[in-house]
């Protein structure tokens, strides 16, 4: 009976021991973003005064190879034309005397059903683009109203990308 008492009380009074330690797994997944383009020049040749010249609107095929929803712009990278003559100046909402103005399609689609002109500031191509998911786009170049000299121009646009 004694010896019942001690083991007894030595069990009440003696810790329990239990886990002290637990492990926690976290998992994180980098968002990814990248898209790639099936186009990376176009030559509209010889253009007339005040004339309107487009690629098809599905010309360029752009494709969202990011891990998420994203938005693309658009924007002409320089104000003024690069030629070996006088150059044309970039404007962003029509032509005129040695001025040019570039439009995107802005359908998602082969016909021009909708546009945007292209800034210098850039503009929203397409938003909430899904992963994973195409779009084809176009250019239209109204040229313009009257021309210097006859020398090539060139000019650049940007696309970018960026998680939405």
């Amino acid at each position: 009976g004694i010896v019942l008492a001690v083991v007894t009380l030595l069990s009440s009074v003696m810790p329990t021991f239990a886990a002290t330690t637990q492990d926690i797994t976290v998992t994180a997944t980098g968002e990814f973003v990248s898209f790639s383009s099936n186009a990376s020049n176009y030559n509209f040749g010889t253009v007339a005064t005040s004339s309107t010249t487009n690629t098809s609107a599905g010309w360029a095929l752009l494709t969202n190879t990011s891990s998420v929803s994203t938005n693309i712009s658009v924007k002409m990278l320089a104000g003024t034309w690069t030629s070996t003559g006088a150059g044309w100046t970039h404007s962003d909402t029509a032509a005129g005397a040695n001025t040019a103005a570039m439009k995107v399609a802005t359908g998602n689609t082969s016909t021009w059903q909708t546009s945007s002109f292209i800034t210098t500031a850039g503009v929203n191509l397409v938003t909430s683009l899904a992963a994973n998911t195409n779009y084809i786009t176009g250019l239209s170049l109204l040229a313009p109203t009257s021309f210097t000299d006859g020398a090539t121009n060139n000019n650049t646009i940007r696309l970018t990308i960026v998680a939405q």
